[in-house]
């Protein structure tokens, strides 16, 4: 392969030349190539796709000077031009009918094309700063299986499935200026070798910070970033890590592997990369040598399995993670969570703090599986939730290999890892090997580890149940909750101190009774300091001496933290609101919500209202029933309240029971959704001299149901919600459209109609009217900071509801009926034009037009926006006196709000 580097365009002309033989028993007929630099050719591959479906907005609003794409000029067989075609849905794969190729014949390859190369802020790999950074760009034959060719497109994975490559060499022509690293070997200038090559990338730079590191089994090229550290230590701690992997995996094949910093930031140890430096918790030289062990096992492994790494990647992520953990165990047995931070004295007591290193990995899946998001380990990769693919699935193998090695109690594990590396080196694997050896090796029968740890994605959860006590004997029952048949330990104590351990099979069918002597032991635990990937650990210990179900003391802990398994956690901590009418809110918020979701979760939040020199407040109870592979995912049963007020001195209660429906499908990382949720909305109101109209009802319950659906993405989103609403005086029907658009060109169009009309009013008040510029929110569903003002800055706040008018209006209610349109189109960046129109029915009166336009600056989506009337049904509002009393402003201080923004990103 001959590459020719132009740094001012951006491009590479490559000239490339293969030698294929088909070494299967199979008649090859047609080829299939991976070209995974056009995947950034525009916003509908699977790569612009995946950015799309993850909020990544970059790669969306990126001009085409930015992205890459690949021109091909000619593909020759054996010297004769051949036809090759695009695959209208897998853009960057080419597929090229040949000859038929009979097993052990051959044919010549010749290809000629050339590569703009992307912009490096999509992946990091790409151009940056006049330097180059090559990986998965050139044009690459694709794996030929019994059943045909492969046809993996580029989902950001980094899972290329190709031909096994012999031998490749490659020369570069490029300036005298630029430094050329890589994971090849250099055999003249600029011309590199490789032979058994897997996977092979460079950095081509001007200014190279790359070291070279050598030791009895490897070659290291790197340039992971560090403070602080000298070339002696960061040797020490490389020679440490590859005479690890190699004690403990065997010798790999390639003798040079390149370790960058791309490759780090792209799957780094999540938690340390968002401390600031000030805060590390670990050393310099700790933190260097953790980022060279994820890398280093990474790319070793990547080197040395001749697997599918899209559809076997349990094997990738097992390996490396269960290597990983067994590092940390052995080198830094008693290092903690958060490092040297467990030491200060206001977090030292906190269970994160107690918590050892290797806890994030239990932790990682637990955060996955509380929000029913588990997914199996042999779920393909790119099905997977971004959160699953790259922590919690990860994390969760390397927990199911560190299990079975607890179980066995042997060196099962370890002999098949090193066995399976070697099996490697002469062909390809599936998981289907890894089975078939490690079931060799074991002295015990292993099938629920493929069959249900593996496959399954139903959470496993064994409690103590019944016991009862007789004479000297305690019989204990432990339920099986989801009916597994993977085994648990039961461990006993007395005064502290373990006195025996004993693992059970259970029958997935009927419960276990265990009989102990109450002279035995005073405490039980199931799974106790094991890593079983257990979706609730709380119930999992008793006391055996209180003859009361409640065997956990309460624990009252300040903010948030991790779960306690011993005791009841309740967390406070002071919180503040503000709204016109009761001034400053002062909270404290009670709650049984840590940093991982739960089942029951309860928030009682008394507070004391300045202005009314009152008790206010809030509170609610939730159970979520969670199910797995069914449409209807999650049903949430509820109670809330609250205690407020309206208007100065004047109170409001509100009482809400409700259940919510949550379907998905069954591609968990799909973001469509479908919710049908019922509740029961009860108001009392109390009077005041401030409420005008004395007919408005200060007492009404209303029964409220609604369906929505919808899709939400970066590209194009949609929702489509049907709202039935009816109580004693009033019932309506709204139905409501919203839909989203972001073009190839960067133009983006917003569109919501709203549809609302009463099925019956008997009331003489616009109480329940349909709001133009703002809803009447009798429901005190929105977060208003003044929803009773008429003026000033918080009569400004808008929300988009109803008629959704940003324009405010003489005549603003419709007792009747109400339709509206509310356009938006892009003008610059996040500065857009709006316009509103829309038609509302009064009693007694004739239908009425309205509109409005005006500039919208739509800076954080949803939580800050400002909207500047231009022209509507009142005039040249721009020209008018108090202009900027027409403004009106979006916003938000709610901080669960706004970790929406990051949540949406993972989830």
């Amino acid at each position: 392969m001959n590459v020719k580097i132009n740094p001012e365009n951006k491009t590479l002309e490559v000239t490339q030349h293969i030698n294929f033989k088909n070494n299967s028993t199979n008649t090859i007929k047609n080829l299939v190539f991976n070209d995974w630099n056009h995947s950034y050719s525009n916003r509908r591959t699977a790569l612009g796709q995946r950015f799309s479906n993850q909020f990544i907005r970059n790669f969306h609003l990126s001009t085409e000077s930015e992205r890459g794409y690949t021109t091909l000029n000619f593909i020759k067989i054996n010297k004769k031009n051949t036809l090759w075609t695009r695959n209208n849905n897998q853009i960057d794969l080419i597929q090229v009918d040949i000859p038929d190729l009979k097993t052990n014949d051959s044919i010549e390859i010749e290809l000629n094309y050339q590569i703009k190369v992307p912009d490096s802020k999509f992946t990091k790999w790409g151009f940056h700063k006049n330097n180059f950074y090559l990986k998965d760009v050139f044009i690459m034959m694709a794996k030929n299986t019994p059943s045909g060719p492969i046809y993996y497109s580029n989902e950001n994975l980094e899972d290329a499935f190709l031909e096994d490559i012999q031998e490749l060499q490659i020369h570069f022509e490029v300036a005298d200026n630029y430094n050329i690293q890589t994971n090849l070997s250099e055999i003249t200038k600029n011309t590199f070798k490789i032979l058994n090559c897997k996977e092979f990338e460079f950095a081509i730079e001007k200014t190279s910070n790359f070291e070279n590191f050598s030791t009895d089994h490897m070659e290291i090229a790197t340039n992971l970033e560090s403070t602080k550290i000298s070339t002696l230590e960061k040797a020490v701690a490389i020679d440490k890590i590859v005479n690890y992997i190699h004690r403990n995996l065997g010798k790999g094949k390639t003798k040079k592997i390149l370790i960058t910093q791309i490759e780090y930031e792209r799957n780094p140890f999540y938690g340390l990369n968002q401390l600031p430096a000030f805060l590390s918790p670990f050393s310099n030289a700790f933190l260097y040598e953790l980022k060279f062990l994820k890398v280093y096992t990474q790319n070793y492994l990547k080197a040395n399995l001749n697997i599918n790494f899209r559809k076997d990647h349990y094997l990738l992520d097992a390996i490396q993670s269960y290597v990983i953990y067994n590092y940390i165990e052995e080198n830094y047995p008693n290092l903690h969570l958060i490092g040297n931070l467990s030491k200060y004295k206001l977090i030292k007591n906190y269970e994160i703090a107690k918590a050892n290193f290797n806890d994030q990995y239990y932790l990682a899946y637990l955060l996955s599986a509380r929000k029913n998001l588990d997914q199996s380990l042999l779920e393909s990769k790119e099905k997977l939730v971004k959160f699953n693919e790259q922590i919690a699935v990860r994390y969760k193998a390397g927990l199911t290999l560190k299990f079975l090695d607890n179980y066995l109690q042997d060196q099962t594990v370890a002999k098949t890892l090193s066995e399976f590396i070697t099996l490697n080196t002469n062909q390809s694997t599936s998981l289907n090997d890894f089975e078939k050896l490690l079931k060799e090796n074991s002295p015990k029968k292993i099938d629920w580890f493929f069959n249900e740890l593996l496959a399954g994605n139903t959470p496993v959860d064994y409690s103590f149940g019944t016991t009862h006590r007789k004479d000297n004997q305690i019989n204990i029952e432990i339920k099986n909750r989801k009916h597994s048949q993977i085994p648990f330990e039961i461990t006993g104590f007395k005064n502290k101190n373990k006195v025996f351990s004993q693992w059970i099979t259970p029958n997935a069918t009927i419960d276990t009774t265990l009989t102990f002597s109450k002279k035995e032991v005073d405490h039980l635990a199931l799974n106790y300091d094991n890593l079983f990937p257990e979706v609730n650990k709380t119930n999992n210990f008793i006391n055996v001496k209180r003859k009361l179900g409640y065997n956990r003391p309460l624990k009252f802990t300040f903010y948030q933290d991790i779960e306690n398994q011993n005791c009841n956690q309740i967390f406070y901590y002071p919180e503040y609101t503000y709204n016109v009418y009761d001034g400053s809110v002062f909270s404290v918020t009670f709650n049984n919500t840590g940093l991982i979701n739960k089942i029951y979760n309860y928030d009682f939040s008394p507070s004391y209202s300045t202005n009314t020199q009152s008790m206010t407040g809030s509170g609610y109870f939730s159970y979520i029933l969670n199910r797995q592979n069914v449409s209807n995912f999650q049903t949430r049963f509820s109670l809330s309240g609250s205690y407020f007020h309206y208007l100065p001195n004047a109170s409001y209660t509100k009482i809400t029971p409700s259940i919510v429906f949550r379907f998905r499908t069954q591609e968990i990382a799909s973001n469509k959704y479908k919710v049908l949720s019922f509740r029961e909305v009860i108001v009392n109101k109390q009077d005041s001299p401030f409420l005008i109209d004395k007919t408005i009802p200060l007492k009404y319950a209303i029964f409220d149901t609604r369906f929505s659906l919808g899709n939400s993405e970066t590209a194009k989103s949609y929702n489509v919600t049907t709202n039935l609403q009816l109580g004693n005086s009033m019932g309506k029907w709204v139905n409501e459209v919203s839909f989203h658009k972001l073009f190839e060109n960067n133009y983006q169009f917003g569109m919501r109609f709203y549809g609302g009309f009463f099925l019956y009013n008997h009331t003489n008040t616009d109480y329940y009217s349909f709001g133009l510029d703002r809803p009447k929110d009798y429901l005190f569903d929105y977060s208003f900071y003044g929803r009773n003002e008429t003026k000033g800055f918080f009569s400004q706040q808008i929300i988009i509801a109803e008629g959704g008018f940003k324009s405010k209006f003489a005549n603003p209610y419709a007792n009747q009926w109400l339709t509206s349109i509310n356009l938006t189109s892009s003008l610059w960046k996040w500065i857009q034009l709006y316009g509103d129109v829309g038609c509302y029915k009064y009693k007694f009166t004739a239908p009425q037009w309205v509109f409005d336009t005006g500039i919208h600056f739509n800076i954080v989506p949803g939580y800050f926006e400002v909207f500047c009337p231009v022209y509507s049904k009142n005039g040249w509002e721009i020209g008018q006196k108090n202009y900027n009393e027409k403004l009106r402003f979006q916003f938000t201080i709610s901080t669960s709000a706004l970790l929406g923004i990051f949540n949406r990103k993972w989830f």
